[in-house]
């Protein structure tokens, strides 16, 4: 979970899990000493790096069929393209099953300290790795400012001559060459010299009364002073020269010391002899000499010393994908790259002679070698196998030490340990030299270069390859590479194209499509992709169909221009086009041999690779850019779950301002100035766009919570109508993403108004679960499915009866439940206290979801509809309004931040707790007040990781949680930042295990308007509720944890009479609301989407939608002239509401029907930054902001008038408690943007803009005050 204005801004925090040293610029020296220490004492050493990129198109990353060389070609573009921000490293031990773990995370920024343009002005960023930094708390300004800055030992060589700061003498030997004659003229020369001049400095300390004579001696002699120390340049043209000089200075006694001054175009410029009076004094100049060189290498090196301690140490290193990891190393801190894998390789070595490989080390477990990420390995492992590790971490987070990073380093070192114990390999008896690890296992996954397989990061953020486990290995030669066959073809059509297109199709061979533009075609027959090769090439060979696809763009070539496209970094967005460039470099003229190094490919089996073996292709469900060749029954399950971004854009310069991020599963990457750019070639065949930022779509779907994405999946199947879904935020930002993921419906009541929505919710979750076991795929993996079972618990005679009556109602509605007496609940949960007179409400068939998980699997699904023109999705994008036409006042599109969508059918506003106010400003310009009592309750929930002290079998819930009106008044300790006098509290215990083997522990229910702070009061209670249920927990501290904790918040859309706000707005009928459903959003969204579709397309209704449906009471519309007059906005005095809920009207009279300008004055006072109140006069329908600006108090010159994306500081506000009660509450821009702009994110309950206050003749007299800047906004 996080809250949704982290995802605005570049800091936030999140909760520790293990503690890891956080070390910038301002503690990087003193933890220089310390990671030494750990280093020599430790076995290995992971690393762990977080990048600005990786790849920018599909092609781009390592596949199957990349050989070493290509590989290598890849890695090595995104390493010069992007840079480094973390840097991971985690010295450890393995002893046994004990893991000792000594991690470090290193923030890095490369900055021009010593102004010589090293080491570099720009890099490429990619936002949806800076999106997912943000989401982990990423500090960007810590990183700009206090990030540790870096030369490489390339860069260092060239700084050192540039500064051009003397060095000691290297030790000279011998030489065993024979001197010319010019060789000695020199040396003599300077041999004359430096006595003569040895014996004046001398003379000089004897004869101090005659300063006129020792001046002139100094002159003539050359002499000058190093310090205090008397010394001589010796000039010297040539290397040779400076061994002869410093050969010749040995002669001498002691007392010299020789000092290199190096030249500005390298090599040495002189030879500076300096003259100490003793021993001592030699000792102590040759002494001050080397500190200030470690000095002048530490201010150049910087993070670099780190990479120097670990190649000097010789132990091995482990990482994850070493081949990405290793060619950023290599590329920041050594050298650039060389130009092939071999010179890589061989470089790499002499610093690196030992590299560990992690991810070959899991393909030697069955369960393990389809998977490409870190914490799911571990879950794997941890499902299958019984390999306890136990990670000591000596060193203790400070209080306050916020943001912890740097986790994955530590992940790496327990997986390493895991996949060691399984496989019954002893670290300990390997590590005793430099030489590779002698375990078969180790062996083979040492110094591997060739990485087949996506990193950790990139498995994150973009397409999972899913392969089985038999491969076949072929030759390079037998692979030819297609495009030029239109994007829409998918594998199976192309294959049956092919097949029938001419006879050498008529062998096996297997196809896949690379990207959108290119397949690659393996010809399992040696010599037939030469023969395909030869047809292509010879267009009199070719006829039938095959002719007229030749005819109409198709070309192939082989796997040669692959290779030379990868060599000659011709990285275009689309494969295709490379391959067309490749081919028309004039060297490509020049015949290259093939290589002939096995590949390895997916056999049949592979969802990418169709084999002929089938009689008949399957037809893909969905017509994907890089497209499955399955069938299913239900067409939500698109196995593979590929991501897939219509278009790519080009990586440009970091800009230091940008607060602008694209959604972490799209790449699209940052532009210079921050504003987001959207390709001139998004392909929408059925839509009709109007401009670059103006698109038509069938439906709009506002908010993309669980509620919002799951409808618009449900048009993407059930229709064929295009879909936009729009947030100012991520996906699974809100309430959804802080929950338990509970599917329950122990606490549902049969016969109420959600039942039956509940219910059918449920059905459909299970049916999705059983079609993805199916198709093979575990569910548990790819949405966190548990069919955990529920208990909902009551420790006291009236809450039994409760319960039983409860069971007996679920009994008699079907759902399989019974009631456990106190005996037969602990015999299930042996961790519980409950007493005799107790007992619970036990549903073995409730089921719970990873939250993040099961949106993920959403996401990847819907965004399979891209491609065909119908789903496009615009986050961090807020919806500002709604447009009208101006003769019927229908609803026809919704204005954003940076686009203007239209929408052909309905407009769906499912923003969760925001609905509220956000619905209010959309409608602000209608003559409709719409008053949706939605209003945010805020929850905690405390995640206790790596918990095993409690072991907990099924999901519980005591009965109290049924009560939603138990609340107490908040403990004083609370640090809720909102006052508000209506807050109130509740606590109730609610126990599980989560995806990942975590305890979650809940859960609170509090009124506190939109604050998302933690409240430590909050938490302490949930622990202790907690303790009352599970004794357990007293034998420990809250505290005891904190280093493993993690506490979600989030806001619940609450509705007060429980339930959902479903259906259109009376009058418009084509925008609709789905929010208000509290806590219950995961398990009611599946009904909710089919619900909305059915009533958008006119579908029957499979559950009745009038207890959800939303009623007008007291509706009053404008005068006509409003329309004529679109300038003024007044507020009607209207409600929307449900009859079942009681509220009252906002109190707004309708505006007068004379158009005088004396009519619309309002009288107004203003307190002035001086404390003057001043009287103002405004006129109604005028913002205050622009009364303010008229009066001359604030300055308009620094913001556009009316316009909320460009507010600034200055357009704040204070309000009198008396008037602000009259005025409307506030928008969802407008709790953002004070927020922005309040200190810590303290929101004044006293603060609006003034460019959201509409005047009004019932505000005549309000008495607003206009705050004094900021500290952080004066200049």
């Amino acid at each position: 979970m996080a809250p949704l204005l982290q995802k605005r801004f570049f800091c936030s925090e999140v909760p520790k899990k293990w503690a890891v040293k956080q070390v910038t610029k301002s503690n990087f020296a003193e933890s220089m000493e310390e990671i030494k220490h750990d280093i020599s004492t430790s076995d290995f050493v992971a690393v762990s790096l977080q990048k600005t990129g990786s790849f920018s198109a599909p092609w781009h990353r390592a596949h199957p069929f990349d050989t070493a060389e290509t590989s290598y070609y890849k890695a090595k573009y995104a390493a010069e393209r992007f840079q480094i921000f973390q840097f991971a490293v985690c010295p450890f031990s393995v002893n046994a099953s004990k893991l000792v773990a000594h991690p470090y995370n290193y923030l890095l920024f490369p900055r021009d300290e010593l102004k010589l343009g090293m080491p570099s002005y720009s890099f490429s960023c990619q936002t949806s790795y800076l999106t997912s930094m943000a989401r982990e708390g990423f500090d960007f300004n810590a990183c700009i400012y206090d990030g540790i800055s870096y030369l490489s030992r390339a860069q260092e060589d060239k700084a050192k001559i540039r500064i051009g700061n003397p060095r000691p003498s290297p030790l000279i030997l011998d030489s065993t060459s024979t001197p010319s004659v010019a060789d000695a003229l020199f040396i003599e020369r300077v041999k004359s010299r430096v006595i003569q001049w040895k014996k004046t400095c001398k003379k000089t300390k004897e004869n101090t009364h005659d300063a006129l004579m020792n001046s002139l001696r100094k002159l003539i002699l050359g002499s000058e002073f190093y310090g205090s120390r008397p010394c001589i340049t010796i000039d010297v043209c040539t290397e040779r020269q400076v061994k002869l000089a410093l050969e010749m200075l040995r002669d001498f006694a002691d007392e010299l010391v020789p000092v290199l001054i190096p030249g500005r175009s390298g090599g040495t410029q002189a030879v500076r002899v300096v003259l100490t009076s003793s021993q001592e004094d030699k000792d102590l100049f040759e002494s001050e000499l080397q500190r200030l060189e470690e000095e002048e290498n530490k201010k150049v090196r910087g993070f670099r010393e780190v990479i120097d301690l670990i190649s000097a140490s010789q132990k091995p290193v482990v990482s994850y994908n070493s081949l990405n990891d290793l060619t950023f190393i290599h590329s920041k801190f050594i050298a650039p790259l060389p130009p092939t894998v071999d010179e890589f390789a061989s470089s790499l070595s002499k610093i690196f002679p030992c590299v560990l490989d992690v991810s070959h080390l899991m393909t030697f477990i069955g369960p393990l070698r389809k998977v490409t990420n870190i914490p799911v390995a571990i879950s794997l492992l941890n499902s299958h196998f019984f390999a306890p590790v136990d990670i000591e971490i000596l060193y203790k987070a400070a209080d306050n030490e916020g943001k912890i990073h740097g986790h994955n380093a530590v992940r790496i070192s327990h997986l390493f340990a895991k996949l060691c114990s399984i496989l019954k390999i002893d670290p300990n008896s390997n590590t005793s030299d430099s030489q590779v690890l002698s375990a078969p296992a180790l062996t083979e996954s040492t110094n591997i270069f060739n990485a087949l397989s996506t990193s950790f990061e990139e498995s994150i953020d973009e397409e999972i390859s899913v392969w089985t486990k038999s491969k076949r290995k072929v030759n390079c030669e037998q692979l030819v590479y297609l495009w030029g066959f239109g994007s829409e073809n998918t594998a199976g059509k192309l294959k049956t194209m092919l097949h029938n297109s001419h006879s050498i199709f008529s062998e096996e061979f297997d196809i896949r499509l690379v990207d959108k533009s290119c397949a690659v075609i393996v010809f399992w027959q040696p010599g037939l992709a030469e023969k395909f090769l030869d047809v292509m090439n010879n267009i009199e060979k070719i006829s039938g169909s095959l002719r007229e696809m030749v005819s109409e763009g198709l070309r192939a070539a082989s796997y040669e221009t692959y290779k030379r496209a990868c060599k000659l970094d011709i990285w275009e967005a689309n494969l295709g086009e490379s391959l067309d460039r490749a081919l028309e470099d004039s060297e490509y003229l020049i015949e290259a041999t093939p290589e002939s190094t096995p590949i390895e490919i997916s056999c049949s089996m592979s969802p990418f690779i169709s084999s002929l073996s089938t009689k008949q292709p399957k037809k893909s469900t969905v017509a994907m850019a890089m497209s499955s060749t399955f069938t299913t029954s239900n067409p939500y399950l698109l196995q593979n779950y590929v991501v897939f971004s219509p278009h790519s854009t080009p990586s440009s310069t970091f800009g230091y301002q940008s607060t602008l991020f694209a959604s972490k599963l799209t790449k699209k990457c940052l532009s210079f100035t921050a504003i987001e750019t959207r390709p001139d070639s998004f392909s929408r065949p059925a839509l009709n766009p109007i401009s670059a930022s103006a698109q038509t779509f069938d439906v709009v779907v506002v908010g993309a919570g669980v509620i919002g994405l799951t409808i618009a999946r449900q048009f993407l199947l059930g229709s064929d109508l295009s879909v936009a879904v729009v947030d100012k935020a991520v996906p699974c930002s809100g309430a959804t993403g802080a929950g338990q993921g509970y599917l329950w419906m122990a606490h549902k009541t049969p016969g109420s108004d959600i039942w039956d929505l509940a219910l059918r919710s449920h059905e459909l979750w299970r049916e999705l679960a059983g079609n993805l076991k199916e198709q093979g795929v575990d569910p548990q993996e790819h949405m966190g499915w548990k069919n955990t079972g529920s208990l909902l618990i009551g420790r006291t005679p009236k809450e039994v009866d409760v319960l039983k009556k409860q069971v007996k109602s679920l009994q008699d509605a079907g759902v399989r439940s019974e009631f456990l007496s106190a005996t037969d609940l602990l015999s299930k949960e042996p961790s519980l206290l409950i007493e005799n007179d107790g007992g619970a409400a036990f549903l073995p068939g409730d089921c719970q979801l990873d939250a993040h998980r099961a949106v993920d699997l959403i996401l990847k699904a819907n965004r399979h509809f891209i491609s065909k023109g119908r789903y496009a999705e615009f986050f961090y994008d807020p919806v500002t309004t709604l447009i009208r036409t101006g003769s019927s006042g229908k609803v026809i599109g919704v204005k954003t931040a940076k686009n203007t969508l239209f929408c052909n059918k309905a407009i769906i506003v499912a923003a969760g707790c925001w609905s509220g106010s956000l619905v209010q400003d959309l409608f602000r310009d209608s003559g409709i007040v719409l008053d949706v009592p939605v209003k945010p309750r805020k929850g905690h929930l405390l995640v206790l990781k790596n918990f095993n002290f409690l072991q907990l079998n099924h999901g519980m819930m005591e009965a109290g949680y049924l009560d939603h009106k138990t609340a107490t008044q908040l403990p004083d300790t609370s640090t809720s930042v909102i006052s508000d006098h209506d807050q109130n509290l509740s606590i109730s215990m609610t126990a599980t295990i989560d995806s990942m083997g975590n305890v979650v522990l809940g859960s609170s229910r509090q009124f506190a308007g939109f604050n998302t702070e933690t409240e430590e009061s909050v938490i302490n209670l949930i622990w202790e509720r907690a303790m009352d249920f599970f004794p357990k927990l007293r034998e420990q501290t809250l505290s005891d944890f904190i280093e493993r904790r993690e506490v979600r918040v989030g806001l619940r859309p609450y509705m007060p009479d429980g339930k959902p706000v479903i259906g259109p707005v009376p009058g418009l009928s084509n925008v609709l609301l789905a929010t208000g459903h509290e806590g219950g959003g995961l398990s009611m969204a599946l009904g909710t989407a089919e619900m909305v579709a059915d009533m958008v397309l006119g579908n029957p209704e499979k559950i009745k939608s009038a207890p959800f449906a939303v009623q007008v009471s007291n509706l009053q519309r404008l005068s006509a002239q409003i329309h004529r007059l679109p300038a003024l906005s007044f507020y009607s005095n209207s409600l929307i509401s449900r009859s079942s809920v009681t509220s009252t009207s906002p109190t707004s009279p309708s505006p007068s029907s004379s158009r005088k300008v004396s009519d619309r004055i309002v009288k107004l006072f203003a307190i002035d930054l001086d404390g003057k109140k001043r009287e103002i006069v405004g006129l109604t329908g005028h913002t205050l902001l622009k009364t303010l600006a008229n009066a001359g108090m604030i300055e308009p010159a620094s913001h556009r008038l009316e316009d909320i994306d460009a507010c600034s500081a200055e357009c704040e506000v204070n309000v009198a408690q008396e008037w602000l009660d009259r005025l409307p509450g506030r928008s969802y821009d407008e709790e953002f943007i004070l927020k922005k702009y309040s200190r810590a994110r303290v929101l004044n309950k006293h603060s609006r803009l003034s460019c959201q206050v509409v005047l009004s003749p019932d505000l005549q007299g309000m008495v607003v005050a206009v705050p004094e800047a900021k500290p952080w906004d004066i200049p």
